[in-house]
């Protein structure tokens, strides 16, 4: 039976502290203040943003943020850089599909619009052409776009050369069809809601169909 503590006797037992908390390395901080300020420039917009919410929801002071991104300009471009990493990486993926690059291809925003950053993905591209005159906004805008562009035209390439994709269309115009479909699937989330999205895969999927020279295979 454990003794109980006498009246007006002090326990001299230290109650145990919390450990501090671990600094994080310079890396960790800016993934850190990326993360925290994608929702809320996707929430809210450029302008209605605020630095000391982000550096909030980063868990840093707004000094600290200032000294990963001089400016909030600055920020928004890396938070749509960082956002289009994803994509590019998975665009390079599907494209090198050995089997049938044009198909998997077709088959990636149906991936992807299942995860939960797809309409904040979505939303920020979105924000980001109407600040396009923005120096650091146009250079992310155009390396997201040139290698989404470069991949969908290698794979229409890929499928000619094999014969499982019409000859007579050029593989640039595809590659701009498809930027145009994913810009429009943005103009669609802002009018409808998130809910439009779903969408994208099954424009995709027709577009998809009017490239391959034999019927396509029915969905299962």
């Amino acid at each position: 039976m454990s003794e109980l503590p006498l009246a007006g006797v002090t326990d001299d037992r230290e109650e145990p502290t919390a450990a501090p908390p671990r600094r994080l390395a310079a890396t960790e901080r800016r993934r850190a203040i990326l993360d925290a300020a994608r929702p809320v420039f996707a929430r809210r917009g450029f302008h209605g943003a605020g630095t000391a919410d982000i550096a909030s929801a980063a868990n840093c002071s707004e000094p600290m943020l200032y000294k990963h991104f001089p400016s909030k300009l600055d920020l928004f471009a890396a938070v749509l850089d960082d956002a289009s990493h994803d994509m590019r990486r998975r665009f390079e993926q599907a494209a090198a599909d050995e089997t049938d690059p044009i198909a998997r291809l077709a088959s990636l925003p149906r991936d992807i619009a299942a995860t939960p950053e797809f309409a904040e993905k979505v939303r920020l591209r979105t924000l980001a052409v109407g600040m396009a005159h923005e120096p650091q906004v146009r250079q992310a805008l155009l390396a997201n776009a040139d290698t989404s562009r470069a991949c969908v035209a290698d794979a229409v390439r890929t499928g000619q050369a094999r014969g499982t994709v019409r000859p007579d269309i050029d593989p640039e115009h595809v590659a701009w069809l498809w930027v145009g479909i994913t810009l429009a699937g943005g103009l669609r989330q802002a009018l409808e809601g998130d809910e439009a999205l779903r969408e994208i895969p099954r424009v995709m999927d027709t577009l998809h169909s009017l490239l391959r020279l034999e019927a396509p295979e029915p969905r299962t």
